[in-house]
């Protein structure tokens, strides 16, 4: 072989060389193009939750992981103020607050597609987008507090657990307000019922000595003297009287009671009973009525001249109802040295509501509310409207306090 043919050879062959290079170049760009394509087609669509209301907190642990220029994310999230360019300068200086949790959802890029972002909201309404690599998320128990395990509030930070101790005696509170309204519901109506069996039993025994005592003086032996059919027929209709119907009379009775004792007490017929106040000299009397310590004082004072001669004091125990006419008939006469009728002292307690009466009701939070009643709805559920609310009167929760009713 020649030089020349040599030299023509070694050509050829570096020509051959460098088309194969631009070919095996070319295949690689065409295979970085399809995969940059396919890259480009699994593009994650973002999907984002909406957790306002959710009561949810976060705390940022790494502020390396802020996106703060990740505007498509802000804006479908609905927050575009969560990028900006100082958003380090603000977050690095807030290291130790705790942050609203708003939103969060997944990176679109698939280099980022185990994180999910979060959009925080400070206290002051600053906004910021953060991955979840970064932050301490918690969330609000769905446990009660008795519910929760002491390994559970090991777990806790002191926050958290002052926040569930804060939960449980709210828990505790809130269970002994319900034991003590059933507890007193319990107790009111069981004294109710006591109260009014003894009052029965006593009324009874002194309607039956009333009839048992003929007017002549003389004990029933052996049906010598038997009562009179018309003493039969008294009994028995007194009996068959209501115990409203009976404290509506004995109401009555007592506002008469005062018209006649201070007619009395003022004229200059001589009384053969009573003080010698009442007996021999002319009086006026003046009631202090304290509804507050539902008790009501007869002052007894000259007529002519200002001088108190006596008093009288009445006190309505605190299971009964107030009444206040009943309490001034009391307490006058005890002014006045005159007995006590012992009806005044054994008044049936009232069962039905009037407008005008005021009522004590013990509400769903233990507390105890005295109001007056502005409406009665016989035959319905709620049958008595006070101020602000209707309620079931009487009933285990609500009992009539005072039906003095003095306006009537």
């Amino acid at each position: 072989m020649t030089g020349g043919s040599g030299r023509i050879f070694m050509v050829g062959a570096i020509l051959t060389a460098i088309f194969i290079a631009i070919e095996i170049i070319k295949i690689h760009a065409l295979k970085y193009s399809i995969k940059r394509k396919g890259d480009d087609n699994m593009t994650k669509e973002n999907v984002i939750e909406d957790l306002r209301g959710r009561g949810m907190t976060a705390k940022v642990t790494i502020r390396g992981k802020l996106f703060p220029t990740y505007d498509n994310f802000a804006k479908e999230a609905g927050y575009p103020d969560a990028v900006r360019n100082e958003r380090e300068t603000y977050l690095y200086n807030r290291k130790d607050e705790t942050f609203k949790v708003l939103a969060r959802g997944n990176h679109e890029s698939p280099s980022y597609s185990d994180v999910t972002i979060y959009v925080i909201e400070s206290e002051d309404g600053e906004r910021f987008l953060v991955g979840d690599d970064g932050l301490e998320i918690t969330e609000p128990s769905t446990k009660t507090p008795a519910e929760l395990t002491s390994y559970e509030i090991s777990e806790l930070s002191l926050t958290e657990q002052m926040a569930e101790l804060d939960g449980a005696v709210k828990y505790v509170d809130k269970l002994h307000g319900a034991i003590r309204r059933k507890m007193y519901a319990e107790g009111f109506e069981e004294g109710r019922k006591a109260g009014r069996e003894e009052a029965e039993e006593k009324r009874f025994n002194d309607e039956f000595d009333s009839i048992r005592y003929a007017t002549r003086g003389t004990e029933w032996k052996d049906n010598v003297n038997p009562p009179s059919i018309d003493e039969l027929m008294a009994l028995g209709k007194e009996m068959g009287k209501t115990e409203q119907h009976r404290r509506d009379e004995i109401v009555e009775q007592a506002k008469a009671d005062i018209e006649d004792l201070k007619f009395r007490m003022i004229s200059d017929t001589i009384n053969d009973e009573g003080s010698s106040i009442f007996r021999r000299r002319t009086t006026v009397v003046d009631f202090v009525v304290n509804k507050e310590k539902r008790t009501i004082v007869a002052i007894i004072e000259g007529a002519h001249y200002f001088e108190i001669f006596a008093k009288g004091i009445a006190k309505c125990s605190p299971e009964d109802c107030f009444n206040v006419h009943i309490g001034k008939a009391i307490a006058l006469r005890r002014a006045l040295g005159l007995g006590v009728p012992v009806e005044y002292i054994n008044t049936p307690q009232p069962t039905e509501v009037r407008v005008g009466d005021v009522v004590k009701v013990c509400v769903d939070d233990g507390s105890i509310e005295i109001k007056p009643v502005i409406g009665v709805y016989p035959g319905d559920r709620w049958d008595v409207s006070i101020p602000g609310r209707v309620i079931k009167c009487p009933s285990a929760y609500a009992k009539i306090f005072d039906d003095s009713r003095e306006e009537e």
